[in-house]
């Protein structure tokens, strides 16, 4: 799924993550992948602001 710029970190996790981790914790496999160009915030995406 390719979200719009201003989607929240919020968004994102709800429409795709929030099912896959659920079923993580259930005892499934599952794995996100985020894919883009250098600089293109997937690492923020993913992790968010540490510290």
């Amino acid at each position: 799924k390719v979200f719009k710029p201003n989607a929240t970190q919020e968004k994102v996790y709800n429409e795709a993550a929030k099912s896959i981790v659920s079923d993580v914790l259930a005892g499934y496999n599952g794995t996100i992948f985020a894919y883009g160009q250098t600089s293109s915030g997937k690492t923020h995406t993913m992790e968010g602001v540490i510290g």
